[in-house]
């Protein structure tokens, strides 16, 4: 068996995530289109982004996850133009923007170090972009002035960069980066370098300041809890490639493979064999399936929050007594670690504290296990 270590952030429901996407990009039109993109570096071997098909809608939210080397960054630099891609064609508003430059694009980026000017004013900063522009003052005044309350940081527009908070900062950064209307906004990790307490304010505002201005979102991170809380949709991204694209509920509860099964959040992956039409062979442990094996090796994945504890073990489901090995506890709740017939098995549980010293009773509904049609 083979498990995970990330932790999951609280993920919506299929109904709530359903009826967000829906409201936002059923019928919107394609904002961004990638077609076959591939890029490749110089005295490289392995291409960083290959044969990517990605098409992200108006008013969406769009996240792209994935680990360090994954190809979501260069994804997004190709977006912006900073990157040329190797391959393929860049489409923003169904136009072909592959060969023009960053400058001429109608796209803005916030970037993780925030980029300001550190000897000029938060007014100067935010309405920098329009200067170039050379926009008459009084309209940039104006601009300056509704950007700055977009992010609720109105009264700091003579402050300098070294006297803002790193959330400030970064509120600032959005700013500048909505002052000219864009039609998508990139964002880079942009709250990579604050602390967690910094991080979790700026998901709020991140989130509502989309919902309120409706501008289309690129955000990549590496951080599965950020892309689950904010997201309409995620593409999840492993060695250049898409893995997996949908709504944080589709990505989280129905995996397309064991890379997203364990990437996002904690999950327990089986090594099975198909046993009966419903069963399977998982070790010395036979289990019950809500559907019949695609194939005579396949991974179950269990997520933790799923497998139920003594009374809650639902009726007619797997249920198995085990051995505790381990309790985490957490406050909230505890994470478990059971012995299920020479299996590790992970599981999450609130309520009185466990023993490690008594056998315990679990189970989980065969509906809530996903099977995964490889075997590695």
């Amino acid at each position: 068996m083979a498990e995970s270590t990330t932790t999951a952030a609280a993920v919506p429901t299929p109904e709530e995530s359903g009826a967000q996407h829906a409201r936002r990009a059923g019928s919107a039109e394609p904002v961004v289109q990638l077609e076959s993109v591939s890029k490749t570096y110089p005295n490289t071997d392995k291409p960083a982004v290959a044969g990517l098909n990605l098409t992200i809608r108006e008013g969406e939210f769009f996240s792209i996850l994935g680990s360090s080397g994954s190809g979501k960054t260069t994804t997004l630099r190709m977006i912006a133009g900073f990157e040329a891609p190797t391959t393929g064609v860049i489409r923003l508003d169904g136009e072909d923007v592959t060969d023009v430059p960053p400058y001429q694009r109608e796209v803005n980026t916030v970037f993780q170090n925030y980029a300001l000017f550190p000897h000029m004013t938060v007014a100067r900063n935010v309405g920098y972009p329009l200067m170039m522009k050379k926009i008459p003052k009084a309209e940039i005044a104006t601009r300056v002035t509704d950007a700055l309350a977009k992010v609720s940081m109105s009264g700091y527009e003579k402050r300098l960069p070294h006297q803002l908070s790193g959330g400030q900062k970064q509120r600032i950064a959005l700013a500048r980066a909505l002052v000219g209307n864009p039609k998508l906004l990139l964002l880079d990790e942009p709250l990579g370098a604050l602390d967690l307490k910094l991080r979790e304010s700026m998901l709020v505002v991140l989130k509502h300041l989309q919902r309120d201005i409706g501008i289309t979102f690129v955000y990549v991170t590496h951080d599965q809890g950020e892309a689950l809380a904010m997201s309409d949709r995620i593409a999840v991204m492993s060695a250049g490639k898409v893995e997996q694209i949908g709504s944080p509920a589709e990505i989280y509860s129905q995996p397309a493979n064991s890379f997203v099964a364990g990437f996002i959040g904690k999950t327990n992956l089986l090594k099975c064999q198909r046993e009966g039409e419903r069963s399977a062979r998982c070790g010395s442990t036979v289990i019950t399936l809500d559907e019949p094996a695609p194939s005579a090796e396949f991974l179950l994945s269990i997520r933790p929050e799923d497998i139920r504890v003594g009374n809650a073990v639902p009726a007619g489901g797997n249920s198995f007594t085990v051995d505790v090995q381990d309790v985490i506890y957490f406050g909230h709740e505890q994470e478990v670690v059971v012995d299920l017939q020479g299996q590790r098995l992970t599981l999450r549980t609130s309520g009185a504290r466990l023993s490690t010293t008594e056998p315990l009773r679990i189970g989980w509904d065969p509906a809530r296990a996903v099977i995964l049609d490889e075997a590695s």
